[in-house]
């Protein structure tokens, strides 16, 4: 039996040691958008809840929260539109639950801050950001 793998999209060809292999390459969207890379991460210092105990001791965080995407673009690109190009799978606005609990030595916080995917992309030859939520982390800290 032969198995086959049907390729779509734009591909541009990389030669490795007398090896050709089809390499995906991002394509330019209706828009003129491409995204270039996304990076999962956390955004500090944007921090949306904490908790403090001056002497040390267990802090618990427990609360509802709303974290909102951002675009920074010169170029009017819109949530709308790289929320298409990643395949329609985020929220404008993350509404989650807080639950996070951890022992803090003295003059420690335990924060909660955003977590999500940083997108750095391209449109009408300008570069632009976007930070699109998933979720919460929780980190003590200083």
């Amino acid at each position: 039996m032969i198995k086959r793998r049907i390729l779509t999209g734009a591909f541009a060809t990389v030669v490795v040691t007398g090896l050709t292999v089809p390499v995906a390459v991002a394509a330019p969207s209706a828009q003129g958008l491409v995204i270039t890379e996304v990076q999962n991460g956390v955004r500090n210092p944007n921090k949306v809840a904490e908790c403090y105990q001056a002497q040390g001791g267990n802090c618990t965080i427990s609360q509802s929260v709303a974290v909102q995407s951002s675009v920074n673009s010169s170029v009017g690109v819109t949530f709308e539109a790289i929320n298409a190009e990643l395949g329609g799978t985020y929220s404008e606005t993350l509404t989650t639950q807080i639950s996070c609990s951890n022992n803090v030595a003295p003059r420690q916080y335990l924060r909660a801050y955003p977590s999500g995917d940083f997108v750095f992309f391209e449109a009408d030859g300008s570069k632009g950001t976007a930070f699109l939520p998933t979720g919460i982390q929780c980190q003590v800290e200083e």
